[in-house]
């Protein structure tokens, strides 16, 4: 837990390599990994970690890009949602406004949750 509350350049290459490339490393708790075994072999926590990582990744690229923060899918979509729920009781500046705060309030939730646990 400390190596993520005090970044140092040092320590760069533990944030930045793959779990897939350090051996040993499974996507669930390494004490659990005794329990489980597969017919690939010892060496099946790397494919199983693999998959692991490829569907996070996924995943959470999905979930950024549904985030309705203007130039993604997601701020587009909120953007067209407040024309269709409003209509003409707002101008287009006043909805272009709305979605440019709420661009603003998600990456600044972006960013905290990036740099908070560094600081905390």
């Amino acid at each position: 837990m400390k190596n993520y509350q005090n970044f140092a350049p040092e320590r760069l290459s533990m944030y930045i390599v793959p779990p897939t490339i350090a051996s040993g490393l499974v996507p669930f708790s390494d004490s659990l990994a005794p329990f489980y075994t597969s017919l690939l072999g010892p060496n099946w926590n790397i494919f199983a970690n693999g998959l692991f990582w490829l569907w996070f990744v996924n995943f959470n690229i999905a979930i950024f890009n549904a985030l309705p923060i203007y130039p993604l899918d997601g701020g587009r979509m909120f953007n067209i949602t407040l024309k269709r729920v409003v209509g003409r009781k707002l101008s287009e500046r006043a909805v272009s406004l709305a979605t440019s705060a709420v661009t603003a309030v998600c990456l600044i939730i972006v960013v905290m949750v990036t740099i908070v646990p560094f600081i905390m």
